[in-house]
């Protein structure tokens, strides 16, 4: 149901722990399945049955393509016995911290909606969070760690419309899952690994979130680099057409030197978790063990990267952008305590108003202003 322009996703508490029992398995590569249910009143959907990803399973850090003949397969299943579709999937993004569907994954999205001529699409992501509890690289499943669900709707995902959406939690098992644990289901082993149910779990083992709807912008994301920022980007893929993977951010030294006007090089970041990882990254890597780092979501082509001394309010705000080839910054502030967080410097100095720079210089500036401060 919408209730004041808002989509409630009803999603049974047995699916809820499917997904979060999946994504607990897989702390370094995407995972994911499909989400079958109905549209009720209103449209808005209702998640009978998660699956887990089963068969020929593209699984990597940045992209998931799942088997279409499993898929096929399953919705073969629920919609010859019970009269349920597949209406959308959800894939986790594990700790690459990106908790908005990447380029790649909208792009599935617009190409099934087309394809298969089902404009409604709901989705799930998975993302973990706790950075202090991240495992090591390597290490076994975790269950002290916490997977943060967010839904997302789309009412015409062929336009990828998209409406703000919550979660509302159907307490207890599905009953179509009970229905096809009670059922002599196909003696296929991907069927059965993919209606696998989850274990036992702790009740923090996952916590709610909610989405804005298309052209909203959600503040303070982040992401991680190693010992100082958190997030990424991914692909995943829903059926026979090949892995939507991110189109990769073109090499290039961050640190060119090239000043040119802003009306030249301003475009949309093409790959949000490419752009941090090859480019915002490495800049920052220098800054571990002594600054605070995150990053900041400011519209689909600028990116704020905000530094601070640990312990300390003030700091610095780098203004980054993507000019088609290389990020770039074109202002950076200096913000301090007053009566509330007040802007006390400015950089380019007027003259170079406009223009783009290397990340290196405006930073190492904001820097220094930064340690002058009492």
């Amino acid at each position: 149901m919408s209730d004041h322009g808002v989509t409630r996703i009803r999603v049974y508490e047995s699916e809820l722990d499917l997904i979060t029992d999946e994504t607990l398995d897989h702390h370094e590569v995407e995972t994911g399945g499909s989400l079958f249910g109905l549209f009720g009143h209103g449209g808005a959907p209702v998640v009978f049955l998660a699956t887990r990803p089963a068969g020929r399973v593209a699984k990597r850090s940045t992209s998931l393509e799942l088997d279409p003949e499993v898929t096929q397969a399953l919705e073969q299943l629920t919609w010859g016995r019970f009269g349920m579709q597949c209406i959308g999937m959800w894939h986790s993004h594990h700790w690459i911290g990106l908790t908005e569907p990447s380029g790649g994954d909208r792009e599935r999205t617009r190409r099934y909606a087309q394809r298969h001529h089902r404009p409604k699409y709901t989705e799930i992501l998975a993302n973990f969070v706790g950075d202090d509890r991240r495992p090591p690289k390597g290490s076994a499943r975790r269950d002290d760690v916490c997977v943060q669900l967010t839904p997302f709707f789309y009412p015409d995902a062929r336009q990828l419309t998209r409406d703000q959406s919550v979660i509302e939690v159907l307490p207890g098992q599905s009953p179509l899952r009970r229905a096809l644990s009670d059922q002599n289901v196909p003696d296929v082993p991907e069927l059965g690994a993919a209606l696998r149910a989850a274990g036992s779990l702790p009740e923090t083992a996952y916590v709610l979130a909610d989405s804005p709807a298309s052209g909203g912008t959600r503040r303070g994301f982040r992401r991680l680099v190693p010992g100082l920022l958190s997030g990424g980007g991914s692909a995943a893929e829903h059926d026979a057409a090949p892995a939507a993977e991110e189109q990769p951010v073109p090499e290039a030294a961050a640190s060119g030197k090239a000043a040119v006007t802003e009306e030249s090089w301003l475009r949309p970041i093409p790959d949000l978790a490419g752009y941090v990882e090859q480019h915002i990254q490495p800049v920052m890597q220098r800054l571990a063990g002594r600054y605070e780092v995150e990053v900041e979501l400011a519209d689909t082509d600028r990116l704020a990267v905000v530094v601070r001394i640990p312990g300390r309010t003030a700091c610095v705000h780098l203004l980054t952008a993507w000019d088609g080839e290389r990020a770039v910054a074109y202002g950076c502030d200096v913000l301090a305590p007053r009566q509330h967080l007040e802007k006390i410097g400015e950089w380019p100095p007027s003259a170079d108003g406009g223009r783009a720079f290397d990340l290196d210089t405006p930073l190492d500036w904001g820097l220094q202003q930064l340690q002058r401060l009492p």
